[in-house]
């Protein structure tokens, strides 16, 4: 298979996994698998996703208050639309100098963070319609960050070299009584739990 999004490669999966020799394909298509189901349980542990799409993205939310909406991640937003008569004509086109997007420095940070809100202006020709079911449609580039965090892509890399020595443990235990015994859960590694756990996004019910 190709890995569609994954946050390593097939060739430094490959070197992880103690394949050194580039003639040695044998497991490359599980390796490729790996790094899928791995890169999107990172996605599903964290509550956000790495990587952005090539073509943007329409998206709809529920407003709470007429000055701002919470989007999730967010880099660049193309287009922002509202529906005020609640008829799902989405009318109201905002200008770029209607809307800000918040954080205000989130781009400039040492490592690239998205923006999370987006704000009117104090001069504003619109507001949001709070309380209309999807009143709000933003079409833009989604996602925590246009490249793999460097924090993200060596998790990958743990968990993928974990996952794949599993087929040499097929009761989940690694190792041996002189060196100790590793149990090989299908959970994420502790060690890429603490790795990933600053980027986790907490929702509360």
């Amino acid at each position: 298979m190709v890995i569609v999004n994954g946050y390593t490669d097939l060739t430094t999966a490959r070197r992880q996994a103690g394949i050194l020799s580039s003639t040695d394909t044998a497991d490359d298509a599980r390796l490729e698998s790996i790094v899928q189901a791995v890169s999107r349980h990172i996605d599903d542990w964290t509550g956000r996703r790495y990587y952005t799409s090539t073509a943007d993205e329409v998206r709809y939310f529920t407003a709470d208050c007429d000055e701002y909406i919470d989007v999730g991640d967010v880099l660049t937003v193309t287009t922002l639309r509202t529906d005020l008569s609640n008829d799902r004509t989405y009318n109201s086109t905002w200008s770029s100098t209607d809307f800000e997007l918040d954080p205000p420095n989130a781009a400039f940070e040492s490592q690239p963070q998205p923006y999370t809100r987006i704000y009117t202006t104090p001069q504003a020709a619109f507001y949001f319609p709070a309380g209309v079911r999807r009143g709000v449609r933003v079409a833009g580039r989604w996602g925590y960050s246009t490249s793999t965090p460097d924090v993200v892509r060596e998790a990958c890399l743990i968990q993928v070299g974990r996952v794949f020595r599993r087929r040499d443990s097929p009761f989940g235990i690694a190792g041996n009584l002189d060196q100790g015994t590793i149990k090989l859960a299908a959970q994420l590694d502790p060690d890429v739990k603490a790795m990933l756990s600053p980027l986790r996004r907490i929702t509360i019910a």
